[in-house]
């Protein structure tokens, strides 16, 4: 996996084609059993993270030429911006309505208010939530799979849920982790997890091993499933501040937090998205 991640021009657009043709096929899940109790909890929001994944299922193979030609910065975050753009106008998330004005606003200003707050404007309960999800894929303890690592995730959720947390911090993190979490499962699609990931008997041994495995490519992928879930946080927040523009833009008679909510989740998956394809187009181009 580690050649895999390493390979410039032609094989990332080979990679890059395969994610997409993994997603497509629903062949990204692994086979392993979760070493830890199965958390059967269900995410309300799950529908956003298979959102983000079908984005780039369709986005990420038409960037292919901004890989193979190492294209600049810019050139990619407007490319990027563009097929996030025609992606989101032409499938438009779940009890929301596309709007070119209101996309710009967003998707625009997240990156600014990445580089502004670096998680400072976040409340206590998102940075520390933030911070286990960082943590998990920093140093995913006593797991000895991936299945492991979307269990243990699918946990904290589970927490998120049930704490006593503002509500608006729990709809903001419960979006997060829903897209930060399917996001894991895309990038590792296209790494031929199943034959690269060892596999041995004893318990112990197990755990070493896959946590030797998986240091060795925590750094690229925590780099690229960080900046979705930061993505998420900021484009919920983003639009649970834009006021007036959730009676305009977020579709349909509902009132008061319900409306602000939904048009905070469409703008979260929109920024999810758009971070996603940004961080791993970037990575792909510069090794």
């Amino acid at each position: 996996m580690v050649q895999i991640l390493k390979k410039i021009s032609v094989v990332a657009i080979a990679v890059i084609a395969a994610i997409a043709t993994s997603f497509i096929a629903g062949c990204q899940k692994e086979e392993y059993e979760a070493s830890t109790p199965y958390c059967d909890f269900e995410n309300p929001y799950e529908y956003v993270g298979k959102y983000h994944n079908e984005a780039l299922a369709y986005i990420l193979p038409k960037m292919s030429d901004s890989i193979r030609l190492k294209s600049s910065g810019a050139n990619i975050e407007n490319n990027a911006y563009d097929l996030t753009r025609e992606f989101c106008k032409n499938n438009p998330l779940k009890d929301g309505i596309f709007s070119e004005e209101y996309f710009e606003l967003i998707v625009q200003a997240s990156p600014k208010n990445r580089l502004k707050s670096k998680d400072n404007s976040y409340s206590y309960a998102i940075q520390q939530y933030n911070k286990k999800f960082k943590d998990l894929l920093n140093n995913p303890q006593n797991c000895k799979s991936i299945s492991d690592m979307l269990n243990a995730i699918k946990t904290i959720e589970k927490e998120i849920s049930e704490s006593n947390i503002d509500d608006v911090d729990k709809e903001i993190l419960l979006v997060s982790y829903a897209v930060g979490r399917n996001s894991l499962e895309f990038w590792l699609a296209c790494t031929n997890i199943n034959q690269v990931q060892p596999r041995l008997k004893s318990g112990s041994e197990l755990i070493n091993s896959f946590l030797s495995w998986w240091n060795s490519v925590e750094p690229t992928v925590s780099f690229i499933v960080g900046e979705d879930a930061n993505g998420a946080i900021d484009g919920m927040i983003l639009g649970g501040t834009a006021g007036a523009v959730f009676g305009t833009y977020a579709g349909g008679p509902v009132a008061g937090a319900a409306l602000a909510i939904r048009s905070a989740v469409q703008s979260g998956a929109w920024t999810g998205v758009y971070a996603s394809v940004k961080a791993g187009v970037l990575y792909y181009r510069s090794n």
